[in-house]
């Protein structure tokens, strides 16, 4: 079912409901992935880990704590079942499989302003062009839980989430690491538009050093993380909003390749144009400040 907890699905959220039993393996079991301890309110719980931990993140992880390998333990599990006859279908069924197969994560629709995408969508476009074997740097914003639920099939160690102290503006420098680190061209940045702001001298650092990365900025005119807060709550939001700057005029005039986006379908041929270049490129995409994210809509709005 993908993600487990603050970001998943809510169809996921379901059958995570419906569970009697979980069984944790190799897995923390902390706050965000259960989150809060209320994303499987009736279940019984078994951890299985070499190094299980009893309190993490202020929680009580589990009712059952086997300290084991991973495979080993499975494998045990799986041998004693066969050797008792136990043999039960449970949730492992064609139609489940289907219905996994066919669940979103985020299905409401929205009426989309001209001249702008909707980030949702736009993410999934992303997902689809950029290669699967490329480095995915995520910076902190409105867009950053967007970015994480909507790509798939991505390994784990491409993925760079910079998210700490809850801080955004670090992501470009950390792509920057990333990228020299790399020297392959496989990286991409998504980042916010006032992240960007915050080190923007630095795109003549990627000019002058000769990186070639891709960067995509969710830009929605502001402080998106602010801005839907204060909607939400009726609070008028002006001051986390400063409108959408030329960023890709921005990019072009440090010496890099830039390119505005505010229609679906642009991708494929922007990223042809990208790798048949040999400079960094900055997309600049204008997304719809109008749409707040399924985990904004939940936490911030009171959606069920």
């Amino acid at each position: 079912m993908d993600i487990a907890g603050a970001f998943a699905s809510d169809f996921a959220r379901e059958r995570f409901a419906e569970s009697d039993l979980v069984i944790g393996v190799g897995a923390g079991l902390g706050h965000y992935t259960t989150e809060g301890g209320y994303l499987y309110p009736g279940a019984q719980v078994a951890q299985i880990d070499i190094n299980p931990r009893g309190l993490w993140q202020g929680l009580r992880t589990a009712d059952l704590h086997i300290r084991a390998d991973a495979k080993a333990a499975a494998e045990a599990i799986v041998k004693r079942m066969d050797e008792r006859g136990v043999s039960r279908t449970g949730f492992r069924s064609g139609d489940m499989a289907a219905q996994i197969a066919g669940d979103s994560p985020d299905s409401k629709e929205y009426p989309v302003q001209p001249n702008m995408v909707d980030p949702r969508k736009m993410i999934l476009e992303l997902d689809q062009v950029i290669p699967k074997d490329w480095d995915i740097v995520v910076g902190g914003g409105h867009y950053f839980s967007i970015a994480m639920t909507h790509m798939s099939g991505r390994p784990a160690e491409k993925w760079h989430v910079v998210n700490d102290f809850g801080a955004i503006g670090s992501g470009l420098p950390a792509a920057i690491g990333i990228a020299a680190a790399r020297n392959d061209g496989k990286v991409a940045l998504i980042e916010g538009d006032g992240s960007l702001l915050m080190h923007v001298q630095e795109l003549e650092t990627i000019r002058r050093q000769g990186i070639k990365m891709l960067i995509n900025i969710m830009n929605d005119g502001g402080y998106g993380a602010e801005f839907h807060k204060f909607r939400a709550h009726e609070i008028e939001a002006g001051q986390a909003v400063h409108g959408r700057g030329d960023l890709a005029g921005v990019a072009t005039g440090f010496g890099m390749r830039g390119a505005t986006v505010n229609q679906m379908g642009a991708f494929p041929k922007l990223f042809d144009e990208h790798q048949s270049a040999n400079i960094a490129t900055l997309w600049d995409i204008h997304t719809d400040d109008k749409i707040p994210s399924r985990a904004y809509r939940r936490v911030h709005y009171g959606e069920a």
